[in-house]
């Protein structure tokens, strides 16, 4: 551990890493839009030939809506396990990197699951990157509890609350993950 860690110092500010980490869910959620095509068409009076157009990209238009609710439930764990860290160290900052990382990945996961629904590989790259930043989360609190860097009026229950609830957030992609294992995995058949 480094001696500005050991003495109780930031390794970056607190303020300064959650700026950045809300910029990168605000563009992550932003570029997200960028997958949704405008149909081309040719009447462009007809309202029926647009609305098709936009019916051919439900696949986008769903995984747009789920990944900005996902995006929005993910930034929000973030934002109440900060609000308990009282300093960030080396090994929280490294956590958050993980963290903002998996977030600004999330729209190419996104425009891949729009582009190839079909695809087992298209939901284990989605889901998968949803795991990635549940382990960091987890690994964040954990890291934070063990370097002393959680908020000291933080009462055992509250604790066990967030533990509780950041194995609940690890099981839930494994789950999803499991769950197209099984829908995609190849069945062999007698011939």
């Amino acid at each position: 551990m480094a001696a500005s860690d050991a003495q109780g110092n930031d390794f970056v500010s607190k303020a300064r890493l959650e700026f950045l980490s809300e910029g990168v869910f605000a563009i992550a959620m932003t570029i997200l839009v960028i997958e949704i095509k405008i149909p081309e068409l040719s009447n462009p009076r007809s309202a029926r030939e647009l609305l098709g157009g936009l019916r051919h990209e439900w696949y986008v238009l769903f995984g747009w809506m789920l990944s900005v609710v996902v995006l929005g439930l993910l930034w929000a764990g973030g934002h109440r396990l900060s609000h308990h860290v009282v300093r960030v160290t080396r090994a929280i900052f490294a956590c958050n990197l993980l963290l903002m990382a998996s977030a600004a990945f999330l729209p190419f996961c996104v425009g891949v699951f729009a582009r190839y629904p079909s695809n087992a590989a298209s939901y284990f790259l989605y889901f998968g990157t949803l795991e990635l930043y549940m382990l960091g989360l987890a690994a964040q609190l954990a890291i934070a509890k063990r370097q002393g860097a959680l908020d000291p009026a933080l009462t055992p229950a509250s604790l066990s609350g967030l533990r509780r609830r950041s194995r609940r957030a690890v099981l839930m992609p494994l789950l999803v993950l499991a769950l197209c294992l099984f829908r995609f995995w190849p069945h062999s058949s007698a011939h």
